[in-house]
């Protein structure tokens, strides 16, 4: 090979002379300059004509024949590899160039699961998450960063918490879990029941996992949460869709249809999207129906710490002892989001399945994180925070309905303000997706009912949350909304 295809290369002392030589061959390779079974000249040469040393010219060419860029040959020289593909780069951007002449029709086949996750509608986010008015934001001005931020630096250096830890998670948060459960929730449970995950949708996988086989029926209210209908559907669940009462699992619906499942999946003491709470005498009856017909209730608790009510419903899983629940709630949205904690609680003598599985497939969640909530909830900052949060966001939400009020009704009408983070707006007649497409373009963060539909779209309407927001931006929402909806241009 002729040196004068190094030419170019203009070396500096501002960087290590190995990676420039090295990046510069890689190039030449890319630009088609360098082609296959090309002959590469000497160390020796090239340490000449570079003014490197030799040993400099070594180390880059026995990098680049691990790598599998170069081949060497006994008594011949060192060659571009013959046997690799490479990634030209042109003005119409980066084009492969196969050197093997491998003529390949297909790519391999994927598992079932990859296959219904091919087939599995994307859910299209009109926020970000850190909009105002994104739902199941919290407050993020207004955590007690300093506190947190002083917990996080006597953690950080200790090498307890630097480890993979136990898959079950950090003892301390689980003991402190637990006893938050039976005092503020009547949660019947002991630390070794509670399980750490990496928020709530890692539980419901987990409790999937453990549970059904594939083809098995799961029962999800409808409308119901998206994200859990979606990790139903991908692990190969036969969806039953349980219609609502009164914004209510509608108990009599799975007897009088004689449904039936693995898993029933719901919110009882406060119903997503609706808001409704399920009846005492409801809630016994499910418990009743779920015992006789061995299926297992997944009961999602999400932030009911800022419910408007001061004597919150107890769970299913308090009700009755060793029922056949799983109960979760989660910490991401009560604080912030990237604290990305979550926990679920399952009866003792199961919590060895969920141990190995979650051990296999997820393994423990980060320890820092864990030790540091746990010494916050400890040392009474959780429960401070929730005290004052629930006050504030129920000023903000206040606020925001008597706006809702005063500008856009009788076109609009809010049916679920139980939870202080966020209001259910019903939009009848219009097309909530392209209204949530509207405000995006405007900055603001909503979610739109219809998305919580698993089938026929019922009602279409908002899910927009105020705990993210402040005075001014709250005005500027509703007036916009308010332009929106004259405007007739978003009515189906």
């Amino acid at each position: 090979m002729k040196l004068k295809k190094f030419t170019n290369l203009i070396l500096s002392q501002k960087y290590p002379l190995q990676k420039q030589i090295y990046n510069f061959i890689i190039k030449l390779i890319e630009d088609g300059e360098l082609l296959p079974g090309n002959r590469l000249p000497s160390s020796r040469v090239l340490a000449n004509y570079l003014d490197v040393s030799r040993n400099t010219i070594i180390q880059v060419v026995e990098k680049l024949i691990k790598e599998g860029f170069l081949v060497s040959e006994a008594q011949k020289g060192i060659f571009i590899n013959s046997n690799i593909t490479i990634y030209k780069k042109s003005k119409e951007g980066i084009q492969k160039v196969n050197v093997t002449n491998c003529n390949v029709k297909s790519l391999p086949g994927l598992s079932s699961f990859g296959e219904s996750m091919k087939r599995l509608p994307l859910v299209k986010s009109h926020w970000s998450s850190t909009l105002p008015f994104s739902p199941g934001l919290s407050d993020q001005n207004t955590f007690p960063y300093d506190k947190w931020q002083k917990l996080y630096q006597m953690h950080q250096g200790r090498i307890s918490v630097s480890g993979f830890g136990d898959p079950r998670g950090y003892a301390p948060l689980r003991e402190k879990i637990a006893e938050y459960l039976r005092v503020s929730r009547g949660v019947h449970c002991t630390k070794d029941q509670v399980i750490i995950t990496n928020g709530c949708m890692e539980a419901v996988n987990l409790c999937s996992k453990v549970i059904l086989n594939h083809g098995d029926s799961v029962l999800i209210e409808n409308p119901g949460y998206p994200r859990a209908y979606q990790v139903f559907s991908a692990l190969g669940a036969n969806i039953n869709l349980v219609e609502l009462k009164n914004g209510c699992t509608n108990t009599d619906d799975i007897k009088n249809y004689k449904l039936s499942g693995k898993i029933l999946y719901l919110s009882p003491t406060r119903q997503y999207p609706t808001g409704s709470i399920m009846e005492y005498e409801n809630r016994v009856k499910l418990l009743q129906w779920a015992t006789k017909n061995n299926c297992w209730i997944l009961e999602d608790d999400y932030n009911i710490e800022f419910s408007k009510r001061n004597n919150l419903v107890t769970p299913l899983q308090g009700l009755i002892e060793n029922s056949p629940t799983l109960y979760m709630g989660s910490f991401d949205r009560i604080l912030i989001p990237s604290i990305r904690l979550a926990y679920l609680v399952v009866p003792e003598h199961v919590v060895p399945a969920f141990i190995n599985i979650k051990n296999i497939l997820q393994g423990p969640c980060p320890l820092l994180y864990q030790a540091i909530l746990a010494d916050f909830m400890s040392e009474g900052h959780f429960i401070r925070y929730i005290r004052k949060m629930r006050s504030l966001y129920t000023d903000k939400l206040n606020h925001l309905c008597c706006l809702i009020h005063e500008h856009l009704t009788p076109q609009v009408k809010i049916i679920s303000k139980d939870s202080v983070m966020y209001i259910v707006l019903l939009t009848p007649g219009m097309n909530d997706i392209k209204i949530v497409e509207e405000l995006s373009k405007y900055g603001f963060g909503s979610t739109a009912l219809s998305l919580c539909y698993f089938g026929k779209i019922e009602k279409s309407g908002l899910i927009i949350g105020c705990a993210n927001t402040t005075k001014l931006q709250r005005v500027a929402f509703i007036g916009r909304l308010e332009k929106i909806i004259n405007s007739k241009d978003f009515n189906y």
